[in-house]
């Protein structure tokens, strides 16, 4: 019993259907199970159960390893992008640079430095004050501008220095540093203030 709430995937031939329920209580709840089975009238017994896949006996070795191929690549991609989630977690909550989030399209979060530093107290009203995401920088020598859809799609991003105006007026320079998140289809956009460099 102990070791049932560890497994990821089963497979089950049909004629063990009744020992399956007496372990399913044991199994949680995202479990991938695999009903090895003879006809329609077994694929109608198990159409209830959550996650489940079939291969009609007599089947083939290689079509049976090629279903747990897949379901192992499954689970490990969530693994992953239940990793890089708290890690992007991790960075949003403990990072003391301004933050902000893009869809390449408008600002989908922002941190409280971020707030600060655009003088902005809401996502709705960043929205409003840069109608487009290049709006956010200022326009000045060798600072970068055109931030948008396609150059979010670059995957290595080297050397990017920006202005931004600051609450206060105040032209501030920043390095610029993006990090896609896979688990959310966006990029997070961190600001290194280096204006002490410029000056």
């Amino acid at each position: 019993h102990e070791d049932l709430d560890l497994t990821d995937l089963l497979v089950i031939n049909i004629k063990f259907f009744e020992h399956f329920y007496k372990i399913k209580k044991f199994l949680h709840e995202n479990v991938l199970v695999i009903f090895l089975i003879n006809n329609k009238t077994d694929l109608e017994k198990i159409s209830k159960i959550k996650n489940f896949d079939s291969i009609c006996n007599p089947f083939k070795f290689d079509d049976l390893t090629n279903k747990i191929g897949k379901y192992i690549n499954l689970i490990e991609k969530k693994l992953l992008l239940k990793k890089e989630e708290e890690f992007s977690n991790s960075i949003i909550d403990n990072i003391s640079y301004p933050i902000f989030s893009t869809d390449g399209y408008s600002i989908i979060f922002s941190n409280e430095h971020f707030f600060k530093l655009t003088n902005c107290f809401s996502l709705a009203e960043l929205n409003t004050k840069y109608k487009k995401i290049k709006d956010i920088f200022y326009k000045e020598k060798d600072c970068f501008t055109e931030l948008n859809k396609k150059w979010l799609e670059k995957p290595e991003i080297v050397d990017t220095k920006v202005c931004i105006m600051d609450e206060e007026k105040n032209k501030r320079f920043f390095s610029l540093q993006k990090i896609f998140l896979t688990h959310k289809h966006t990029n997070i956009i961190i600001l290194n203030d280096i204006s002490h460099e410029i000056e």
